[in-house]
């Protein structure tokens, strides 16, 4: 991993004194954190400041519009299933 770019330890002295961050300020942070050129203290001290200081809705959207450009689109197989409630049972419990 690549030392974090000099504007990355300024954007985490930024939020470390409790100051928010613009939508283009958090896009650029997330893009450094995503793109492995932080290292996992940093990252650690960057996401605890926005969370001990709240998250704004610039610093969240900013978020996740770079996690939405990063993402890994997968073409769902027809009829695509949902996962996030747990399959039926096939049969009917025993009695109890």
């Amino acid at each position: 991993m690549d030392a974090a770019p000099p504007d990355f330890k300024g954007l985490l002295a930024h939020v470390a004194e409790g100051r928010t961050l613009s939508q283009a300020a958090s896009r650029q942070a997330f893009e450094i954190m995503m793109s492995g050129n932080a290292t996992p203290a940093q990252m650690g001290g960057f996401l605890m400041a926005l969370r001990v200081r709240g998250e704004t809705v610039d610093e969240l959207s900013g978020a996740v519009l770079t996690m939405r450009e990063k993402m890994l689109r997968l073409a769902a197989m027809r009829p695509a299933r949902s996962i996030s409630r747990p399959p039926r049972p096939l049969s009917p419990p025993p009695p109890a």
